[in-house]
């Protein structure tokens, strides 16, 4: 009879952890820390669940934010590969800054490897 208690207990701690997974890959869908939410769904399940659900999206593009070319999908991809240098260029709608000492302050702008 005590092999069947560990048995149950066994399947039990499986059970919850298997189930804290849900509100993890709910949160990282959305952009936030899928380990942050494993650990506190492991804990607080029910709170952990219902936080996954309404916590705003992070992936998604806001629809327009006062003509910005990085708020449109192709201009975060470039963003992203390193195709645009910091603080604009020439197809950016904002004027690119120099550094203090010209040029040579900003890094050299490469398309990123993948």
């Amino acid at each position: 009879m005590d092999i069947l208690w560990w048995i149950l207990i066994f399947i039990a701690v499986m059970v919850w952890i298997a189930i804290a997974f849900w509100p993890a890959r709910v949160a990282a869908r959305k952009g936030h820390s899928f380990l942050g939410y494993f650990i506190f769904s492991l804990f607080f399940f029910p709170a952990a669940l219902l936080a996954a659900y309404l916590i705003h999206d992070r992936t998604q593009v806001p629809p327009h934010t006062s003509g910005c070319h990085l708020a449109h999908g192709a201009g975060r991809r470039h963003h992203r590969l390193g195709l645009l240098r910091p603080g604009g260029d020439e197809a950016s709608p904002h004027p690119r800054r120099e550094g203090p000492a010209g040029d040579e302050d900003w890094p050299q702008v490469t398309r990123a490897r993948h």
